[in-house]
């Protein structure tokens, strides 16, 4: 609904009224920061039960006075639709001591946990990480370090069961789910923590920790169906490979859609003892669609005697966006050792950082993609690969490798100091009928046993990689390639904090002189947004952003191009200047002198932008004003400069905090035309001003 600020104007001795509104303009309130109020509760449930292990009187589940002393009575109970609140404590599948029972959600029930339950001031208070709630498969109490004293332990801690009538979701959500010993074989031997088929599942909030599973899914294990996690930790768990292999230390996933958001995968450990291993910290096989997105993967080991892949994560049809892989181990002792951080088939990664991952084969095998190592197709963009390794006398690929007859490409991807210790510290192209299309990116200080030039970049078995728009270090022509440049890249902070280099703190960013800005590389080959970096939908155009979530193209007029495009080179475009805002004064002075109006960022696509109101009257209304041409109508004193008025011009009364500002962060769209003139000004409710009111300098922005 448009709100309106009515302004009493004295012009010539006489008053008359302006009456201000605001529209709801497409492109326009991009400037406007837009408020997101969230609601949380149990909307549509058909029932409440209530659990509380402090609960020793009457219990019909009803009520927080009368809630369920047990989990397994509730769940019992509950039907399709209804919601199930758990106080804080501990609970067990059961109290019987059966290992083969567990705590069983069915699709269609949502289960919380995190409350402060009964006898608290407020009961229904809901903090997870304050009223912990536990799920415990340690049915005697007495689990020690190192998994020992399982032979108690339920199989499955919870198990997600299907509703043949009225299919929903089984929701999860906030408890840590710890103690199951899956060890038994067959179907008892897979998915300690939690354990489902052909369900829809979502797991929110949820941290599961110190499980173990004989074969696959120490954590969860979940086969067809749809999985969602959000907001979870996969720690501390292991997949032991019984029976000669294991997939997914912290979670296993092979389901038809699997979506995971802010999830954390550390010290997962997946083929102790086994001969193959893959995916230490997550195991995920996508059939239709799979995305990971602001996710960590850190500390996770992958082993085998024989085979080991994916030391941080075991990917397939994946769509992988901003998400780190931070040390973590791959070891195939004999044969093979792929991707230290990820294995990947089918995937495509945006945003991404390997750093100081490791693929290791001591035992003669092949050792290849210390931060990632792709099969089949798979794309990466914007990734950032630094300290990786690719160790044992056959290690190839440090930062990266593809493999197994496909195309791969790394577009706009920054590589620097990583190490193979046989060949290609930077890139490898492993194996035969294999193509790496290298755009647009930087290979630099990669090393292997010939030293830091050109091969120690890029390598291969029987194919070069192709090179285009490039930095690489040592760079000769002697590899297939155009638009190669060999300079320094001149990061902004090659060694980071720590002052090591190699380590995940490093600064690869470019700095001002950089010979990396600008004309160096060719926005043609972005490459496309499959991940949807900017939420539009549009997953058919070229990416827009950088590895900073600013624009990746966006051109610095410091910087005279050599080539035609304007894209920076490496995951990073360089910003060093503020954007086209002109300052055309208009300023009338207020209690504290002239309020001041600043545009900050550059305007570029997707990029964030800011406008900033400094030094006004504190604790006040004002009336934000944008227009699309100049009106300067003459206002007690002083000129308001946007043409409010006309379409698309708009305004709306916006508050000063305590100190006197405003702020109004945005994102600037993707497709806004040039050369169009935008006015900002603001109108503040001023005592100490002219006529009781103040005014800024204006802005004047001409799109570029």
């Amino acid at each position: 609904m448009a709100r309106a600020f009515l302004l009493a104007v004295r012009e010539d001795g006489g008053h008359r009224s302006i009456l201000m509104r605001t529209r709801d303009i497409l492109r326009a309130t991009t400037l406007v920061a837009a408020a997101s109020f969230c609601m949380s509760g149990d909307a549509d449930a058909q029932s409440t039960w209530y659990v509380d292990t402090d609960n020793v009187g009457l219990a019909t589940g009803t009520s927080w006075n009368t809630a369920w002393p047990d989990l397994f009575t509730a769940l019992a109970a509950a039907a399709n639709g209804d919601t199930v609140r758990v106080a804080e404590g501990t609970y067990k599948p059961t109290l019987a001591g059966a290992r083969a029972s567990s705590l069983t959600v069915a699709e269609g029930i949502t289960v919380r946990g995190g409350y402060a339950g009964k006898g608290e001031p407020s009961p229904d208070a809901r903090n997870p990480d304050v009223w912990v709630t536990v799920l415990s498969g340690d049915l005697l109490g007495n689990d020690g370090p190192g998994f020992s004293g399982r032979a108690d332990n339920s199989y499955h801690v919870v198990r997600v069961v299907e509703d043949l009538i009225l299919a929903g979701t089984a929701v999860i959500d906030g408890f840590t789910i710890r103690g199951g010993q899956a060890d038994l074989g067959g179907v008892e031997d897979d998915g300690a923590g939690l354990h489902g088929s052909g369900v829809r599942a979502s797991l929110i909030d949820c941290n599961v920790t110190d499980n173990l599973a004989g074969d696959d899914g120490g954590g969860a294990w979940f086969d067809n169906g749809i999985l969602t996690v959000s907001d979870c930790r996969f720690g501390d768990n292991q997949a032991r490979a019984d029976d000669g292999s294991a997939l997914g230390g912290g979670l296993w996933a092979d389901v038809d859609n699997f979506t995971g958001v802010d999830c954390l995968f550390e010290d997962n450990v997946c083929g102790p003892g086994g001969s193959d291993a893959s995916g230490g910290g997550a195991w995920i096989q996508a059939a239709s669609s799979g995305t990971l997105d602001d996710s960590t993967a850190r500390g996770n080991t992958a082993t085998g005697s024989s085979t080991a892949s994916g030391g941080g994560l075991g990917l397939g049809n994946v769509i992988v966006e901003n998400c780190r892989v931070i040390d973590n181990l791959c070891d195939g002792a004999t044969s093979t050792s792929g991707g230290g951080g990820v294995a990947a088939a089918l995937s495509f990664f945006a945003q991404c950082d390997f750093a100081e991952n490791v693929a290791r084969s001591t035992g003669g095998g092949i050792a290849f993609g210390g931060g990632l190592a792709c099969s089949f197709q798979s794309i990466a963009v914007d990734c950032t690969f630094t300290g990786n390794r690719a160790e044992g006398p056959a290690g190839r690929g440090g930062g990266f490798s593809g493999t197994s007859g496909a195309l791969h490409a790394l577009l706009n991807c920054t590589l620097q100091a990583n190490h193979a210790d046989f060949s290609a510290g930077g890139v490898h192209s492993t194996g035969f009928g294999v193509t790496i299309a290298v755009r647009n990116s930087i290979l630099w200080g990669n090393t292997d046993p010939s030293g830091s030039g050109e091969a120690a970049q890029l390598g291969f078995d029987a194919t070069p990689p192709f090179t285009e728009f490039s930095d690489v270090m040592g760079w000769t022509g002697g590899l297939p390639g155009s638009f190669v440049i060999s300079a320094d890249p001149l990061f902004v902070d090659a060694d980071g904090a720590d002052n090591v280099l190699g380590t995940e703190d490093d600064d690869m960013r470019l700095s001002i002189s950089s010979p990396c800005i600008d004309g160096a590389g060719n926005d043609a080959f972005v490459g496309p947004d499959f991940a949807d970096l900017d939420d539009d939908g549009d997953t058919i155009e070229d990416v827009p952003k950088d590895r900073a979530d600013s624009g990746r193209v966006c051109d610095d007029p410091a910087v005279a191009n050599s080539f035609a495009g304007s894209i920076d080179l490496g995951a990073y475009e360089h910003f060093d200047y503020t954007g086209p805002w002109l300052d055309i004064g208009f300023a009338l002075s207020g209690t504290y002198g002239d309020p001041v109006l600043t545009g900050v960022g550059p305007v570029c696509a997707c990029t964030p932008i800011a406008i900033e109101l400094t030094n006004a009257l504190e604790n006040t209304l004002s009336l934000f004003c944008v227009g699309f041409s100049q009106l300067n109508a003459p206002f007690c004193g002083g000129v308001i400069v946007p043409d409010i008025f006309s379409p698309p011009g708009f305004s709306i009364v916006l508050p000063t905090n305590g100190a006197g500002e405003i702020t109004i962060p945005g994102i600037w769209p993707d497709d806004i035309p040039a050369g169009i003139d935008i006015f900002i000004h603001y109108v503040i409710d001023d005592p100490g001003g002219t006529f009781g009111w103040a005014m800024p300098n204006a802005l004047k922005l001409t799109t570029p």
